[in-house]
């Protein structure tokens, strides 16, 4: 009987650190998307309004494809990059390195906007911390790509 509270203990463990680890990776994605520096180059539709935008990625997957960040009160979806070509009009995010602790984030991403007329990239570095439970920005570097 040991034995079995043993191993359902654990599994508790996991689920529960699972739980968490998935809440901050989407606060962290979402905090990516929206970073104040990466707004101006938000794609727009033609009438003026914020167009859709994508989470490219290829295997092995830095974030969970399950998790829901959104945008303008659109969720983002996440496509693999065999696809990007076909589908995407505008803009998306490539995640290129993704370290997070229990306390620190630090992600590179590129961020590719006017996708089917004249692809722009900007480099994106970013630290978090997480304080209180709280997560936050402690660095930004943005670089456009050539």
């Amino acid at each position: 009987m040991k034995k079995y509270l043993l191993i359902f203990v654990i599994l508790l463990g996991v689920v529960c650190s699972r739980g968490q680890n998935t809440d901050d990776m989407t606060v962290i994605l979402q905090k990516c998307i929206d970073l104040p520096d990466l707004q101006q180059y938000y794609p727009l539709d033609e009438n003026g309004k914020p167009d859709e935008m994508y989470i490219n990625y290829w295997a092995p997957t830095l974030f969970s494809t399950d998790l829901i960040v959104s945008k303008n009160g659109v969720n983002l979806s996440f496509l693999p990059m065999s696809q990007m070509s076909a589908t995407i009009e505008n803009a998306f995010f490539l995640f290129k390195i993704c370290e997070i602790t229990p306390s620190f984030a630090m992600l590179v991403f590129e961020y590719t906007y006017d996708f089917k007329t004249q692809p722009k990239v900007l480099e994106v570095k970013l630290t978090m911390q997480k304080t209180n439970d709280v997560w936050g920005i402690s660095d930004t570097q943005i670089s456009r790509m050539k």
